[in-house]
């Protein structure tokens, strides 16, 4: 069997953690095209700190095969050929209330016996009491963030039964989500 874990590290969740309470002044992307996405990267200014949201490809085992699967991070480095890029910047200035984290544990079995157990991180809920933003990693192959506002996000992310698009028929592929979620 082969396991998989590409949710966020330890210091990506502690630095989540730690926007808890503080002012999420806005956040800024590449502008949209034709959908609410947008490529690679989310800048946020939280309280006079800049952090950024990336979804970068990576060649990683996919299903049988090597693939560039897209992964999320959350950190405080700037990479430096996002620093010409024009952004739009949309302004928050309410305190961030709680962080929710959504992860995917997606099994593949073949013959009944589990081949795959991939753990990955969808994406992340900033919650501020009145509102929601969401920020959603697209398919597994695409560098897309999926970006909407509104209420009860979470269930606007991508169906669990989505996964199951992905394999052929005789495949039994099982998907459950969960959140983390800190206060």
């Amino acid at each position: 069997m082969t396991e998989i874990d590409v949710r966020f590290d330890r210091v990506a969740e502690a630095n989540l953690s730690s926007l808890v309470g503080k002012t999420m002044l806005s956040y800024a992307h590449t502008p949209f095209v034709f959908t609410n996405s947008v490529s690679q990267f989310v800048r946020f200014s939280v309280s006079g700190e800049l952090w950024y949201l990336y979804c970068f490809t990576e060649p990683l085992d996919y299903y049988g095969s090597i693939e560039d699967v897209s992964v999320l991070s959350f950190e405080s480095k700037e990479f430096s050929f996002f620093q010409d890029k024009q952004c739009i910047e949309t302004p928050i200035g309410e305190t961030i209330k709680r962080i929710i984290v959504v992860q995917e544990n997606q099994k593949l079995f073949e013959n009944h016996a589990l081949i795959y157990d991939v753990w990955l991180t969808r994406g992340i809920i900033f919650d501020f009491g009145n509102h929601q933003v969401s920020f959603e990693k697209g398919a597994w192959l695409s560098e897309q963030i999926i970006i909407r506002k509104g209420y009860d996000l979470l269930s606007e992310f991508t169906p669990t039964n989505a996964v199951m698009n992905d394999f052929s028929e005789d495949a039994v592929v099982e998907c459950e989500r969960q959140t983390v979620i800190f206060e």
